[in-house]
């Protein structure tokens, strides 16, 4: 049983429970190895045809993230493998690189985001500039919070049924 507390939304900008906390790893096929006994299975992700296009600070790129969700819930783990020079930067060992937040109104939500003091530090690329399916948010402390329409996805059910 979650506690109340647990699953309520934050009253400052009106997050709701966590959805994920995600890992950058060197290498998704270890983590997955080395994580499963205490996670469980694990739903591995088919990369974007044509890779994701981003857009942070430093302009616009496209990058193929190697993904995989813990089928275990209600707060997942999300693993993705290390990419150099981009905000998934590769370490020797993984690291805890955001906390998830799956979102109705993404442009909403970090609009309230950005006006509480956090950057917006990457997203999907769109030509209007705002956020597009996902955004991760940050503040000098370092913190980072992914606002996700996606993720983790309400199929994970399914899609590890069809492995």
């Amino acid at each position: 049983m979650i506690p109340r507390w647990a699953t309520d939304a934050l009253p400052g900008v009106g997050l709701p429970a966590p959805s994920h906390v995600c890992l950058v790893v060197p290498d998704r096929e270890e983590a997955i190895r080395e994580l499963t006994p205490v996670f469980g299975d694990w739903v591995r992700m088919v990369p974007r045809e044509g890779g994701t296009h981003i857009v942070t600070a430093a302009g616009r790129t496209t990058v193929r993230l190697t993904v995989a969700w813990s089928l275990a819930g209600p707060v997942h783990v999300e693993l993705i493998e290390g990419l150099e020079g981009t905000v998934w930067q590769p370490r020797p060992n993984g690291y805890l690189h955001h906390i998830g937040y799956r979102v109705d109104d993404l442009n909403a939500i970090s609009e309230r985001l950005v006006a509480a003091g956090m950057t917006v530090e990457v997203t999907r690329w769109q030509a209007s500039g705002r956020p597009l399916g996902f955004a991760y948010h940050t503040v000098p402390l370092g913190l980072r919070v992914e606002l996700s329409e996606q993720g983790p996805p309400n199929n994970l059910r399914e899609l590890w049924e069809r492995r």
